[in-house]
């Protein structure tokens, strides 16, 4: 029981932690924005673009997609987690939960950033949403290769 406790703690922080970095980043204003995805792209020029013949505001877009889809996907895998938690199955109503949510904080972070000077567009909605769902994915795909080998084991 103590166990179980500790994982559901530790899933939910890492699933509150998500969130609040994600909409934390949603409210920054575009320049603010800027700044901290340009940092980011300083550091992996040299290693994306050795020659030097991509224009900074390519590099900063991928930079930019990439890490929309990364925290949705570490949002995605997280609520998978406590999906499996409470559904104990590969595949039970549960798992509905972590596409409605990711859905809907992909459509809530678009709308926060409208506030804030930024474009809200769909196509970033559709990163987000393939970040989560590909988040979720793996971790069906993991969780049922664990079951097939603890089965196994038995």
């Amino acid at each position: 029981m103590v166990k179980k406790i500790l994982y559901i703690t530790t899933i939910f922080l890492v699933l509150a932690s998500t969130a609040v970095f994600i909409f934390s980043n949603s409210m920054l204003s575009g320049e603010d924005s800027n700044q901290k995805s340009g940092v980011i792209v300083e550091i992996i020029r040299p290693i994306i673009d050795p020659d030097g013949h991509m224009a900074t505001y390519e590099i900063q877009y991928i930079v930019r997609k990439t890490a929309h889809f990364m925290e949705f996907f570490i949002l995605g895998a997280s609520l998978t987690v406590i999906s499996f938690l409470f559904g104990k199955k590969v595949f039970s109503p549960w798992l509905f939960m972590p596409m409605f949510f990711t859905l809907a904080a992909a459509v809530a972070d678009e709308f926060v950033q409208s506030f804030t000077g930024r474009t809200s567009l769909v196509s970033d909605i559709v990163i987000d949403f393939s970040g989560g769902m590909s988040g979720i994915v793996l971790t069906i795909i993991i969780y049922a290769i664990f079951l097939a080998i603890k089965k196994h084991k038995n």
